[in-house]
């Protein structure tokens, strides 16, 4: 539909079908910016929690190896609180990841 349809469209259904519309399209456009607000808080928390934990395993292990890093790098946030519980009690990289 083009913008003249639409227009079109919005008259023959009168003054109120514009502002209805447009009241529903602002609502739309600040759920989408919420959720993406949201979403985007989420993985800053994420990502930070994986940066402390590397940090972490680097201060008491020394320098980890690739795998490890990208093991950290992949966990979801269940596995990132396992982790980060296993890391004060641990004597190695290994214990820390379960494996």
């Amino acid at each position: 539909m083009s913008l003249k349809e639409l227009a079109r469209t919005l008259s023959e259904h009168g003054p109120n079908a514009k502002q209805v519309i447009m009241d529903s399209v602002d609502k739309l456009i600040e759920e989408g910016m919420q959720m993406g607000l949201s979403k985007g808080r989420t993985e800053g928390r994420t990502e930070g929690r994986k940066q402390m934990l590397l940090d972490l395993m680097r201060l008491k292990f020394g320098e980890l190896s690739e795998a490890d890093i990208a093991r950290v790098e992949q966990a979801d946030e269940s596995a990132l609180r396992q982790y980060s519980l296993r890391v004060l009690t641990a004597d190695s990289v290994a214990a820390v990841l379960g494996g």
